[in-house]
């Protein structure tokens, strides 16, 4: 454990982890098996750390976040699995979306059998073509 590093409480590290300087890690962290820090790395509350996973100098652990993978120097990782900040949020916000494209997607199916209707009403008035089938 790096100098000036300061550990809150309820915190698990386990065996061999090389923790920086400066670290700063919040209450109840887990740090598994052979996990490294390198120096001024933050890791919020409740975050739990994977065996053998590097957090690069100057990264940040968002609160609650799993991390499973390395996390490169300077880097902000959230979520559960951690991922960079900014897919995170993307993610957050897209799946605030599905119920509305559900819905626009079941409108578009509707359409697309009503329209498949017409063509096949048209085609068998002309009697031209062979059938055209909705999907």
């Amino acid at each position: 454990i790096g100098q000036g590093t300061k550990i809150d409480n309820m915190v698990q590290i386990a065996h061999n982890v090389q923790i920086g300087k400066h670290n700063v890690l919040a209450s109840q962290v887990g740090v598994a098996g052979s996990c490294k820090t390198g120096d001024y790395v933050r890791i919020g509350g409740q975050v739990g750390l994977k065996d053998h996973v590097t957090l690069n100098s100057g990264s940040s652990i968002g609160a609650k976040a799993a991390v499973t993978k390395d996390v490169p120097a300077g880097e902000t990782w959230i979520g559960y699995p951690a991922t960079p900040e900014a897919e995170q949020k993307r993610l957050v916000f897209s799946l605030r979306r599905v119920p509305e494209m559900r819905e626009q997607l079941k409108a578009m199916e509707a359409r697309i059998a009503e329209l498949t209707s017409k063509m096949n009403s048209l085609l068998d008035e002309t009697d031209r073509s062979p059938q055209i089938r909705a999907a």
